[in-house]
């Protein structure tokens, strides 16, 4: 295989044609089924890939970019990480499901903030994007799981380095695996 360069759209040209440049500042990637997610070092995370499962978080659903879009804010202004609603983010991860034709079945995003609150947006499979919604439904944007959910984001102990502590223990991913423990999330997909 060959490695490609991430591109994001950095302007326009007199035709409105859009001028792409190379995406930088990247700490952190992840892949989903179709889809995938950059963690960029200001703390707003990047998409690109299959958009079919309002998974990119770009408050809309379809289409493919084949370009990184910076996932929009809970309103669906301004950015994850840099809006009124989460502060900076400290970890990602996305998951999907992709049938044996390359058919996105269920993609999604899950986004911590260095306050402990955690973001998800794409399909609601099993409610892991927002337990109060219908499970399956398309959430295109970014919606806080830890305000629907109180205590999840409180199991890291308090403190100057809090979320460090958090992050060396596993992380998101270290949560998802607890919570799969009890039966609440289906980890098999």
């Amino acid at each position: 295989t060959v490695p490609i360069e991430v591109q994001i759209v950095i302007g326009y040209d007199a035709n409105n044609n859009p001028i792409y440049g190379p995406l930088t500042g990247i700490v952190k990637i992840a892949a989903g089924g179709n889809h995938a997610l950059a963690l960029a070092a200001d703390g707003t995370v990047y998409a690109w890939g299959d958009n079919s499962m309002g998974a990119l978080g770009t408050g809309s659903q379809g289409g493919v970019s084949y370009s990184a879009v910076k996932v929009v804010g809970v309103t669906g202004s301004d950015y994850l990480g840099a809006d009124l609603y989460s502060s900076a983010i400290v970890d990602i991860v996305t998951a999907g499901l992709v049938d044996k034709d390359g058919k996105t079945i269920r993609d999604y995003a899950l986004a911590l903030d260095k306050s402990g609150r955690l973001f998800g947006w794409g399909t609601n499979y099993h409610g892991v994007v927002d337990p109060t919604e219908e499970k399956g439904k398309v959430i295109t944007r970014p919606v806080e799981i830890s305000a629907k959910t109180p205590n999840l984001c409180h199991l890291a102990p308090a403190g100057p380095t809090y979320m460090e502590d958090f992050n060396e223990a596993g992380g998101v991913y270290a949560v998802m695996n607890e919570i799969g423990k009890l039966g609440l999330l289906n980890l098999d997909c």
